[in-house]
């Protein structure tokens, strides 16, 4: 049986492998990465969050192209 430990650790590595995943499948693109993660943070009702990541998005020049994350204020 594994313990607390061994589970963080698989977790963690876990955790850093969709990371890396999800960075060449958005080809190391900042906007379509916090486009994923914006309707990630839809889909678990931080809508709140949402609307301020969108905030910070267009001020530092990194406005989606999507209409759904465009949509989020």
């Amino acid at each position: 049986m594994a313990n607390l430990n061994d589970i963080a650790t698989l977790q963690e590595y876990a955790k850093k492998a969709r990371g890396i995943e999800l960075a060449k499948f958005a080809e190391w693109s900042a906007t379509d990465l916090l486009d994923i993660i914006q309707i990630a943070l839809e889909d678990s009702n931080y809508h709140t969050f949402n609307k301020e990541l969108t905030l910070l998005r267009n001020t530092k020049e990194l406005e989606s192209q999507m209409e759904y994350c465009r949509k989020m204020l």
